[in-house]
C-alpha cells in the first residue's frame, strides 16, 4: 500500500498568503484602471466626437496628471476640494 504524501494541515505561510493577497489586489486594481481608461476613451469618441488624435492627447495628459498624483504632488483630499470648487483654487 502506498503512503499518502504529507500535507501541512496548519495552513499557508502567512507571508506567502499576504503576498498572494497583494498580487490579487494589484491585479484587480490594474483591471479597474484599464476598464476606466477604455470607458473614458469610448465616451470621448461616442459622446463628444473626439477623433484618434484628440483622444491620444487626452490620454497623454491623463497619464501626466496621474503621475503627478502618484508622486504626491496632490493629495486625494486636495483634488476633491478643487473638484467641489469647479477646479478653482
Amino acid at each position: 500500500m502506498k503512503r499518502k504524501p504529507y500535507i501541512n494541515r496548519k495552513g499557508m505561510n502567512p507571508a506567502l498568503l499576504q503576498m498572494s493577497e497583494q498580487q490579487k489586489a494589484a491585479t484587480y486594481i490594474d483591471a479597474a484602471n484599464k476598464a476606466h481608461k477604455l470607458l473614458t476613451d469610448k465616451v470621448l469618441h461616442d459622446v463628444f466626437g473626439f477623433g484618434p488624435a484628440r483622444r491620444e492627447r487626452f490620454r497623454e495628459e491623463y497619464e501626466k496628471q496621474l503621475e503627478l498624483y502618484e508622486c504626491g504632488y496632490w493629495t486625494y483630499e486636495e483634488m476633491l476640494e478643487l473638484a467641489k470648487n469647479d477646479w478653482r483654487e
